[in-house]
């Protein structure tokens, strides 16, 4: 039997556990600069344990890909209860899939965030996985990291309903100023990238990251772009 990472019979209601439709970044239009309103991310002094708790648990199949709203909760959920930890806090599908820009061909990107151990890639019953720590994970969102900031904002994001640490991770408000000027410089980056090699992957990169940025600073920032159901040319 896989854990018992969440109570199945609630799956859904902790699984899509969102931020009652608000923003969680406010823009001060009295002010030139970005106003972050709400508390900011702490230092978290737990002394994390470098040993990696592992569960043991028999692994089921992970659903099938689809580009759907629906795969994307699936996926998320599958995460959460097979990752081979014990001390997993959540996880949500990433990359092209939470942008909704994924076509039929597109990797899946699933990322988790864990009380402790290192930072590293893994594949999970075929699935590319990020691993991300708590230490870690707190200190990109702070310094503005769109990867981190994206998980934080995903629709999809599941929780453990067993982790201490959901209620925390619900409640962070990294810095919106850090979170536009990263993603100014890296749409930057990936503009110039995408006009000197002529790849357009790259020019559709700068415009999302370019659309993050003003989404924030007017207070609807989300991780999703492009509705995925929907045909586009991404």
């Amino acid at each position: 039997m896989i854990g018992k990472k969440r109570d199945k019979n609630n799956r859904r209601d902790t699984g899509r556990r969102k931020s009652n439709n608000q923003p969680i970044y406010e823009w001060n239009p009295n002010s030139d600069k970005i106003a972050d309103n709400d508390k900011t991310i702490s230092n978290v002094k737990d002394d994390f344990n470098q040993e990696e708790p592992h569960n043991n648990l028999l692994l089921e199949a992970p659903p099938q890909r689809e580009l759907t709203k629906e795969f994307c909760y699936e996926i998320s959920e599958w995460l959460v209860d097979n990752i081979d930890r014990d001390d997993v806090i959540m996880g949500t599908v990433h990359g092209s899939y939470l942008y909704g820009t994924a076509h039929k061909d597109s990797d899946l990107d699933l990322y988790v965030v864990v009380e402790k151990g290192k930072n590293k890639s893994k594949v999970l019953y075929g699935q590319d996985v990020q691993i991300m720590n708590l230490e870690t994970f707190i200190r990109n969102a702070s310094e503005g990291s769109h990867q981190a900031v994206e998980a934080l904002n995903s629709p999809y994001k599941v929780f453990n309903d067993d982790s201490p640490y959901k209620d925390y991770i619900d409640s962070l408000r990294p810095s919106p100023y850090n979170f536009v000027k990263k993603c100014r410089s890296a749409g930057k980056a990936f503009y110039h990238k995408g006009l000197e090699e002529n790849n357009a992957k790259k020019l559709r990169h700068a415009k999302r990251l370019n659309d993050a940025a003003d989404a924030m600073i007017n207070g609807t920032y989300s991780p999703v772009w492009k509705n995925i159901e929907e045909p586009n040319e991404w």
